[in-house]
């Protein structure tokens, strides 16, 4: 049996655990104009993040692309919490949604029916997070009502969907500060003909899309049959190392290290997943992940496309694939 949420005592302990990370960020880098703060989770929402940046932050983040950032490239940086400066996990809410989660089948995590308990839990748990910075926002935690204009507070979920995002935004801010927001779901991807890159330079099979998805989910036994049948290329490996490493898969990470995925390759985000994890306060890939190392050299306009098909992936393909019919 799965223990039931207390959802006043999570509440308490986000707003305890975030004021506590936040507080020591800003007195740590008083020089920082911070201007986003997040709640954030997991796809399967197993653990509880905390994120933030800075404008600071955001430049130095910019600069040291290998090309001119795009403004795709800055709208991602900006918004998009998994890709901030300032993060970590809150243990003790995390600790008390695993008492929830433990035990819970595949089957379960992901049911078709959208009725099954598992989604009122869930959708129950993120509005909970809304409710958290809420609170800490109507104790002025986040500044002044100027401040606030400029400030922007969000929840989201890894792989999830932005109009969600976007959604909890309004409820959580100024109406000001959410006309600044993207709106990164409502503009239709360009077919893949169409696309930046020539249909000659098509970067990924279907089989490597789909070793792609596996990686970000967890699904280390299907990751190894499908490698063990047809062989994955060091690239995609290297590429799931890093997809891996975002969703907090210490399992698939141990397993694409030992096939000779690189620890220190520069993925999608231009981190490597040892820097993933150390920024995003997953403790328990630290050890799995090597510092150091030479990372690969992947041309500009390789990464460019690259990052075209794996935000495709992580914004269209996973979402629709998790979600219930």
């Amino acid at each position: 049996m799965n223990k039931p949420i207390d959802f006043d005592l999570l509440r308490q302990q986000i707003v305890e655990g975030l004021r506590k990370e936040l507080s020591a960020v800003r007195d740590a880098d008083p020089a920082e104009s911070f201007y986003a703060y997040a709640l954030s989770t997991d796809s399967e929402v197993e653990a509880v993040f905390w994120a933030a940046n800075s404008e600071e932050s955001l430049s130095r983040q910019l600069s040291g692309y290998s090309r001119e950032p795009t403004p795709d490239d800055i709208d991602d940086e900006r918004w998009i919490p998994e890709q901030w400066s300032y993060g970590g996990t809150l243990d003790e809410p995390t600790d008390t949604i695993a008492d929830w989660s433990d035990g819970l089948t595949d089957g379960n995590i992901c049911p078709n029916d959208p009725t099954a308990p598992y989604w009122t839990i869930r959708e129950k748990i993120l509005d909970t997070f809304v409710e958290a910075l809420a609170e800490l926002d109507a104790a002025g935690f986040f500044g002044d009502a100027a401040l606030r204009e400029e400030t922007t507070l969000l929840v989201s979920y890894t792989e999830g969907n932005w109009d969600q995002t976007l959604a909890w935004a309004k409820r959580l801010n100024p109406p000001g500060v959410c006309e600044r927001l993207p709106l990164f779901d409502e503009t239709p991807m360009k077919p893949r003909e169409e696309a930046e890159f020539q249909p000659d330079q098509d970067l990924l099979s279907d089989v490597e899309r789909d070793f792609l998805c596996l990686a970000s989910r967890g699904k280390h036994a299907k990751l190894a049959s499908i490698h063990e049948e047809v062989g994955i290329r060091e690239l995609v490996l290297n590429e799931a190392l890093v997809l891996a490493a975002r969703t907090g898969k210490a399992d698939v990470c141990s397993y694409l290290l030992q096939v000779g995925a690189n620890p220190s390759h520069q993925g999608y985000g231009h981190r490597t997943p040892r820097e993933i994890a150390e920024q995003e306060g997953r403790k328990r890939l630290l050890p799995l992940l090597p510092s150091g190392g030479r990372p690969d050299e992947v041309s500009p306009e390789l990464r460019y496309a690259l990052d075209k098909e794996i935000h495709h992936l992580l914004t269209v393909v996973i979402p629709q694939q998790r979600a219930p019919e």
